[in-house]
């Protein structure tokens, strides 16, 4: 168990209580491998498949394929993990309200 799930269950602090953890679905772990696979398959599809193999061309291609992963795990996580609790859909976006407007009746 990670810092953030033995933090929400001894009470929380602060920001770390009021996200989901996304442990629990297996969301992260999932992601995190096809986002390595994403990053890795880039690089491997220039070098052996195109024979683009010189020191720029393999940063290049290490450059864009971290960029197509983390745009691939950013959606993971805006889509799955994030989500409003009891919704199947992804969360709508609304204005954040203050911590003054919170405490309000």
């Amino acid at each position: 168990m990670g810092a953030a799930g033995a933090c929400s269950r001894a009470g929380g602090w602060g920001l770390v209580a009021q996200f989901p953890t996304p442990l629990k679905n297996g969301t992260a772990p999932v992601s995190i491998v096809i986002g390595l696979a994403i990053e890795n398959g880039v690089l491997y599809a220039a070098t052996y498949w195109f024979g683009w193999d010189t020191a720029l061309q393999s940063n290049l291609f290490k450059a864009v394929g971290l960029a197509a992963a983390t745009g691939f795990r950013f959606w993971v996580y805006r889509t799955w993990v994030f989500r409003r609790h009891g919704s199947s859909h992804p969360p709508e976006h609304s204005s954040p309200q203050s911590d003054f407007q919170k405490t309000r009746p």
